[in-house]
């Protein structure tokens, strides 16, 4: 026959066909029970209302430990314990019918005791269905059906305070001589003839030890289970269902006892299923019962042939755990043990999500079932549990007899000692690959071991003691938090990255060490600075002091780390620090901030002058190893910023910023322009004698350094537009390119530049340098970057002068004041022209030279001298030239071509005054001679006309033209009339 459902006991049944299933095991509380919950689906109830009639629960007793439900079998109608189940169809009016009992009886004598029953009351009456009772001496079993005509009683004799698993059948459609069977456990102990071929259909409720409500005697009893059937069960079911129920109450089956691994010491007692084919050919292919387990489909069934599984843990919260025994993989809290009979192929097992505590983030953990010999699982084998419609399931599963088998998923990498465990890089410790986990660090480590290769992780947690650290030039990604109460450690140019968002997720009372040198060679040489790490086990955003958070780093630790001791560094009131000394010595005098405000706050005491984590700070570093120790700071973080004030900000993560993302963020807070100082060859305290230069980033391009910032950088940013802006650190800023990319920190020596090279538009590195003295070259790098933008001002494309020099060379940007040293403007062709602004305080030589040119195709690049009208082929040579002190704004462009119009197609009529209005942009021709103008056109010098006017617009004597929207350089402007053209040079800006 073809399988049911697989809900019911055992696995045998579902509500359809289950009427009734009262399981003591049921109750969450234990005592006076006025409701017994049926568990068949069909809220089929028993209950007692009269208090001195209910019966007691027990959470233990007889039966295996198990839960009872004590009926007292006192006499009387109304002294007795006994309760009853409201009518419901699917208790009678049927054609079949099947009822199992666990129970331990304690009155049995000559009187007539009840185990269930569905009559008014005795003798040949109406309404009577079937009764199920003890009676005479010896106690025999009793079952009547419909009437008394046909009673019948086994020749086999029960006796009080033993358990037992009772059931009887009916099927009305086997012969009169077949149809009633009563059965012990699983033998068959009468089988007795039966006129009726149908179940009364009884209005009557059904009683629960009494032959009907109110009879007066009553069974003494401890009732575990009741279940019944509107069917009369196949010998498979009735195979499964008492192997269930042996299992359960350690009541011991004469024979098919096919599930055994509930006397292996063992105790796999509880939620007993099984699936299989009988020997008569009946078979039953999938079952649950009231486990979470699932199993069907078998591929090779055939008679005789059964699988069974049962769990080691009475009421399991199938909630997982990880410790050493497990490899630290995430295991369930209970397994399972089977019991195979003969061979019936692979199965298929399933489970829901909703019945297990699993939450994979991001549905990255991979659930196994896992199935072994062992009951440790030393040797396994592992099964995948696909995730489909809120099921979990695993198909072609082998079973041998006695395996054990149970789930877990990897959801820890660990550091346990000296070992790492279940990381999918070298010797199991993390790599790029393992971003779905956590890792953790026991409090067992002694940081001789060491991340070798860079690790993503899902969160990081180091337990008190433990120690985690990294090779050099190791990047560290975490999706999440930190949890750190012991050490982490990060070597060389080591990074750690956190790539949530919101806020702070870093919380305990250990520290991070991150290691920063500063290259600054000696103690004149200034640099900005800001901190990587809150002070550990204060509040997420609390203030600092910098000696709080920076330490001494120069003293080497265990050979495990290269961070320094982090001892205090002595900050001194003198000018001049001191790395040679043990503490280092740092000058307390060149301390200063610049937050929001026009001018520097000095003198900041180290251990008092608090700061925020997005501060940066002024110090001369004399050239030492510093070393960061706190909490890893983590998350977004604000600053203010008001109109035509600077801020000193720093990258406040313990890993690079990506300039181009932070400035991309803080567009409209900011002008977009970042400013780190360089102060490589500065060699005195004098502030006006600093020949520092700052690196100056926008948007993909950056003069002096990389795009990328290091950890504990700081840089200027400035505000223009009105009121105040909230500039904003967040993780996604953080990058995690390779550490190899970070460029130079602070005051460092002079690094290559670095570049991302995914960047396509061309970029023009103009170099410039101008001799002060005989000991002294000033040099200073402009960069043009050809991005479809205009030549006037972007936020975040064009980058003012933070630093002028009285001898210095910038580009001009249309409506702007103040030199730029980076501008972006249109896509490159070879009209464009770029006009330089020189200011020499005296007569110098100067010397012009293209420091590169980066993604451009083959293009001369010329320097022009309009007043000379002189080209230089930058492309082949540098120019050097001797020039007197003034200011040149409209004498030097960069062209890419060697043309210019020419000036000789008349000379100029004086009858004409031309001149360019700067503050009203626009070109203004007087027409003094009042002669009739037919043409108006204005060319670069490379000859590409801009504009052309014809006669019917030039009727006024004073002719304006708009040049807002025309680029700044010089130009030539040719009037056409009747007595002949005439061209003058004008520049417009």
């Amino acid at each position: 026959m073809s399988s049911f459902a697989q809900k019911g006991p055992g696995g045998v049944g579902d509500s359809s066909n289950n009427g009734l299933w009262l399981r003591a095991d049921s109750f969450s509380s234990y005592g006076s029970v006025s409701s017994w919950k049926d568990t068949s689906g069909n809220n089929n109830n028993a209950g007692q209302t009269a208090p001195t009639k209910q019966p007691i629960s027990h959470s233990t007793s007889n039966l295996n430990g198990m839960p009872i439900v004590r009926f007292d079998g006192a006499s009387g109608v109304t002294n007795g314990d006994e309760m009853a189940v409201p009518d419901a169809d699917i208790l009678d009016g049927t054609a079949g019918i099947s009822y199992f009992v666990a129970l331990r009886p304690n009155n049995l004598n000559a009187s007539p005791r009840g185990i269930l029953g569905k009559r008014i009351s005795s003798g040949n009456t109406y309404n009577y269905s079937y009764t199920w009772f003890f009676w005479q001496t010896p106690q025999n079993l009793y079952v009547d059906l419909q009437t008394q005509d046909d009673r019948f009683y086994t020749n086999e004799t029960f006796s009080n305070n033993i358990n037992y698993i009772l059931s009887y059948t009916f099927d009305g459609s086997l012969v009169s001589s077949e149809r009633s069977k009563i059965y012990n456990e699983m033998n068959l102990i009468r089988t007795s003839n039966e006129t009726s071929t149908m179940i009364e259909n009884s209005n009557q409720p059904l009683a629960i030890a009494a032959l009907n409500v109110g009879y007066g005697t009553y069974l003494g009893a401890d009732f575990a289970e009741i279940i019944h059937y509107n069917y009369t069960v196949t010998e498979v079911e009735r195979i499964i269902i008492n192997n269930y129920l042996s299992a359960k109450y350690n009541i011991t089956l004469t024979n098919n006892d096919f599930y055994d691994e509930d006397t292996t010491g063992e105790n796999f007692d509880f939620k007993v299923a099984g699936i299989g084919q009988a020997s008569d050919g009946s078979n039953h292919t999938d079952s649950q019962g009231s486990g979470i387990i699932r199993i069907n489909t078998p591929s090779a069934l055939s008679n005789d042939t059964f699988l069974f599984w049962g769990e080691d843990v009475k009421n399991a919260n199938y909630n997982f755990s990880s410790s050493a025994a497990t490899n630290y993989n995430e295991r369930l809290d209970t397994k399972w043990r089977v019991s195979k009979r003969n061979n019936l192929g692979t199965v298929t097992l399933s489970l829901k999500a909703s019945d297990i505590t699993f939450n994979s983030p991001d549905g990255c953990n991979a659930l196994k079932l896992i199935v072994s010999n062992s009951s440790t699982f030393a040797t396994k084998t592992s099964y995948d549990l696909v995730l489909s419609g809120g099921v979990y399931t695993a198909t072609g599963v082998t079973f041998n007899d006695n395996d054990y088998f149970t789930l877990e998923y990897k959801d820890l990498i660990v550091l346990d000692g000296t070992t790492f465990y279940n990381g999918a890089g070298t010797s199991n410790a993390p790599n790029t690959t393992d971003g779905c986990y956590k890792l953790l660090v026991k409090n067992t480590a002694t940081g001789s071991l060491t991340l070798t290769e860079n690790a993503n992780v899902r969160e990081v947690e180091v337990e008190t003691g433990g120690i985690l650290s990294t090779a050099s030039n190791i990047l560290l990604q975490v999706t999440n938090g930190i949890q750190n109460n012991g050490d982490i450690r990060l070597v060389g140019n080591s990074q750690l990255i956190q790539t949530h968002g919101g806020t702070n997720l870093n919380t305990g009372s250990g520290n991070l060490y991150v290691d920063q040198k500063a290259n600054t060679s000696n103690f004149y040489q200034s640099g900005y600075w800001s901190s990587p790490v809150r002070k550990a086990g204060t509040a997420i955003g609390i203030d600092f002091a910098i000696n709080d958070v920076l330490k001494d780093g120069s003293v080497a630790t265990a050979s495990t780390s290269s961070v320094g001791e982090a001892v205090d560094i002595d900050f001194i009131v003198g000018y001049d620090g001191d790395a040679s000394s043990s503490p280092i010595k740092i000058s307390k005098r060149w301390l200063a901030k610049l937050i929001d405000a026009p001018d520097w706050t000095r003198y900041l005491d180290p251990t008092s002058a608090v700061l925020k984590p997005t501060y940066g700070w002024n110090m001369k570093s004399v050239g030492a190893t510093f070393t960061f120790k706190g909490l890893p700071n983590d998350g977004t973080y604000t600053s203010t910023i008001t109109k035509d004030n600077y801020s000193l900000l720093g990258n406040p993560y313990p890993s690079a910023l990506d300039s181009e993302a932070f400035i991309a963020d803080n567009l409209s807070a900011i002008n977009g322009t970042l400013y780190l100082y360089n102060s490589a060859s500065d060699n005195t305290h004098v502030r006006g004698s600093y020949t520092g230069t700052y690196t100056t980033i926008v948007s993909r391009v950056t003069i002096g350094g990389g795009i990328y910032l290091p950890i504990g950088q700081a840089f200027f940013v400035t505000r223009e537009a009105d009121g105040s802006g909230t500039v904003t650190f967040q993780n996604s800023q953080r990058t995690i390119t390779d550490v190899s990319d970070t460029a130079s920190i602070l005051a460092k020596s002079n690094q290559k530049n670095k570049y991302k090279s995914e960047y396509s538009f061309p970029l023009l590195r103009l170099g410039f340098s101008v001799e002060i003295d005989s000991d002294f070259t000033y040099k200073r790098q402009l960069a043009v970057a050809f991005r479809n933008l205009t030549q006037g001002y972007e936020n975040g494309f064009d980058g003012e002068m933070f630093d002028q020099k009285p001898s210095d060379l910038g580009l001009i940007v249309k409506d702007r004041e103040l030199p730029f040293v980076i501008s972006t403007v249109e896509e490159f062709n070879n009209e464009i022209e770029i006009p330089l602004i020189l200011v020499l305080d005296k007569n110098r030589k100067v010397t012009f030279n293209i420091d590169a040119l980066e993604n451009f195709d083959e293009a001369s690049i010329f320097l022009n001298d309009r007043l000379e009208n002189k080209f230089y082929n930058l492309s082949e040579e540098k120019v050097v030239l001797d020039l007197i002190q003034g200011t040149y704004s409209n004498r030097f462009f960069i062209t890419f071509k060697k043309e210019t119009l020419s000036l000789n197609d008349d000379v100029f009529n004086e009858n004409f005054n031309v001149y360019q209005n700067d503050i009203s942009k626009e070109l203004v021709i007087n027409n003094l001679g009042e002669q009739t103008i037919n043409r108006i056109t204005l060319y670069s010098l490379t000859g590409k006309k801009i504009l052309k006017l014809e006669k019917d617009v030039l009727l006024n004597n004073e002719i304006r033209i708009k040049t807002n929207k025309i680029s700044t350089s010089l130009y030539v402007i040719k009037i056409k009339t009747e007595q002949g053209v005439t061209s003058k040079k004008v520049f417009i800006r």
